[in-house]
């Protein structure tokens, strides 16, 4: 009796290891799965990005797409052939896939042009191959001279010339310092309405300002 009762859990035991197995789908696993990663990446014998992330999953195979995933957050020094920075990106999360040469930024991402401009969405697309920026959402950029919103954009890779496809909103900048001292100065008056004002740039992580 008791070696009958041995043979059944020994079979119960082989059936759940079996149910574990099958029930675990292999195409979604990452490859390779790495923590606190700073790295390069290079395009056509060039430096192009520095990348430090928090998780850094591989994806892909023969029969797939393959495709980096970071999920954690991601941030991004963009490099010019001098290895000079052409801007700082950050994002919530990020997808690239190699083959295409496309990088996907999801979420409260932040481009910083170094003093020249800044850049919000929350889906920003980097098409290395077209040598195009784009978004299909909402936009704000903030410039020293003035802020820009609307719907939709596109810039060359190095941002130096953009456009914002379906504007909603375009004011100079000293309005915002302007309705701030108008605020401040008066109370009798109503209180102006608020101008979109751009977020600040989240902190880069150190590894992330050292020299590539």
């Amino acid at each position: 009796m008791s070696f009958c009762a041995c043979l059944l859990l020994a079979a119960c035991g082989e059936d759940d290891k079996l149910g574990v197995t099958n029930a675990v789908d292999a195409s979604k696993m990452p490859q390779l799965s790495t923590r606190d990663v700073s790295t390069l990446i290079s395009d056509s014998g060039y430096t192009k990005y520095k990348v430090v992330t928090p998780l850094w999953n591989v994806f892909g195979g023969t029969d797939k797409e393959a495709y980096w995933d970071f999920p954690e957050g991601v941030y991004l020094r963009q490099l010019d052939h001098d290895l000079k920075v052409v801007s700082t990106v950050a994002a919530d999360s990020a997808v690239y896939f190699p083959n295409r040469k496309l990088w996907e930024l999801y979420g409260n991402v932040e481009i910083d042009q170094e003093n020249k401009a800044y850049f919000f969405s929350q889906r920003i697309f980097f098409d290395d191959k077209q040598k195009r920026i784009f978004s299909d959402t909402f936009i704000h950029i903030k410039t020293p001279t003035q802020i820009l919103e609307g719907i939709g954009f596109e810039s060359n890779e190095n941002m130096t010339q953009y456009r914002v496809l379906q504007p909603t909103g375009m004011f100079p900048t000293h309005q915002l310092e302007d309705d701030a001292a108008s605020s401040a100065s008066s109370s009798s008056r109503p209180e102006p309405q608020p101008l979109p004002a751009p977020r600040p740039m989240r902190p880069a992580p150190a590894s992330l300002s050292s020299q590539p």
